[in-house]
């Protein structure tokens, strides 16, 4: 007998066949009556389970209700007639008590509030610390705010809590007659001169910490720089292309070394004056520059001599950039007045060269 596929009524419908089934004085067999009675067991044990299950459900159900209808009160208790002073705003809580409006909607309810205040309480309240935007550029011009209310107007933070919390309090006209209104207001005008000259020394901060950055970066151009071509200094390039090499040796992607060189400066130099030579040697490093873009990749070596360093690129070969720069150099070398003659000379990387002896090969010995 599958026990459990049977239900209660299943198990007395066997039991009263077994009853109908059996003759008086006869004997009913102890299986079938170990089945029943198992069968019942089970039963009764999943009627046991499903009903503190149920029980669970209905204790749930109840706190729910409850928590409903404590919130439905507050609800309603918030619906209700409230009594609110005509000048103060406060709210009547019971027949002696008075509170605050804030105070006694936090009380009733999960709100809370945060001190601020609105464009027109401020400007009634503290109109004195506001700027006044004239209407029209004419009202503009013709507005001349005295220099005291220059220097106050837009120096009030509004947004500052403190401000926010006493700026009222200062200016309420029915605390004015109070014995600490004097003292209040006195501390909190010095509270916004501190908050101003704080202002003012955060201001001068920044505006010293900014030339220090400009000074720093001056310095460091001034280490790393060249001033008449705008590329970097020997120092600074030493570095780069001894970078270069290590890292082109282990990595097998060789770069090239290249040269550019005012061939005629010295002819220049004598025949037109050192200001023509100068342009000489600004117009090569132009000309450099546009073929390579990287400042760091690019410097002057000494005098009349440029170098730069071409990257290993399988999709533009060093032999094609060089022969690109050499016909740009010569054009721009005609173009000028008097004509510069420029020089290229490159030469690639090779496995064992050191710094001299690839400088060399491409022509910046």
């Amino acid at each position: 007998m599958p026990i459990r596929r049977q239900s209660v009524e299943d198990v007395i419908e066997d039991l009263e066949q077994l009853l109908r089934s059996s003759e008086p004085g006869s004997t009913v067999p102890v299986e079938q009556l170990k089945t029943a009675c198992s069968t019942l067991a089970v039963l009764n044990r999943r009627f046991l389970r499903t009903v503190r299950i149920s029980d669970n459900y209905q204790t749930q159900v109840r706190s729910l209700v409850d928590e409903l209808k404590e919130a439905l009160a507050k609800i309603r208790t918030m619906k209700g007639v409230m009594h609110i002073c005509s000048s103060c705003k406060q709210i009547s809580a019971d027949s002696e008590e008075w509170q605050p409006l804030d105070v006694y909607i936090a009380k009733r309810t999960d709100t809370r509030f945060s001190h601020g205040m609105c464009p027109d309480c401020a400007k009634r309240l503290y109109g004195d610390f506001i700027p006044q935007v004239p209407a029209t550029e004419d009202a503009a011009k013709e507005a001349e705010p005295s220099a005291e209310a220059g220097d106050r107007a837009g120096e009030i933070d509004l947004k500052d809590p403190v401000v926010a919390r006493f700026l009222p309090v200062v200016n309420d006209p029915l605390l004015a007659d109070k014995a600490l209104h004097g003292d209040v207001t006195e501390l909190f005008h010095k509270y916004l001169r501190l908050q101003r000259r704080l202002k003012r020394i955060a201001e001068i901060s920044d505006r010293y910490q900014a030339e220090f950055r400009r000074a720093k970066a001056d310095q460091d151009w001034s280490m790393h720089g060249d001033p008449l071509t705008g590329l970097s200094n020997r120092i600074a390039f030493m570095e780069t292309l001894e970078i270069e090499r290590l890292s082109g040796l282990d990595s097998g992607k060789l770069p090239a070394l290249v040269s550019l060189r005012v061939a005629n400066l010295r002819a220049v130099n004598q025949a037109h004056g050192l200001a023509a030579g100068d342009q000489a040697i600004k117009v090569a490093a132009a000309t450099l520059r546009a073929a390579v873009p990287d400042l760091r990749q690019r410097a002057r070596w000494k005098g009349a001599l440029l170098v730069a360093l071409f990257p290993a690129d399988a999709a533009q070969p060093a032999s094609t950039r060089v022969a690109q720069l050499s016909q740009a150099a010569k054009t721009a070398g005609e173009t000028m007045s008097p004509k510069a003659v420029f020089e290229v000379g490159w030469a690639a990387l090779r496995a064992g060269d050191t710094l001299d002896t690839w400088l060399a090969r491409a022509g910046a010995e």
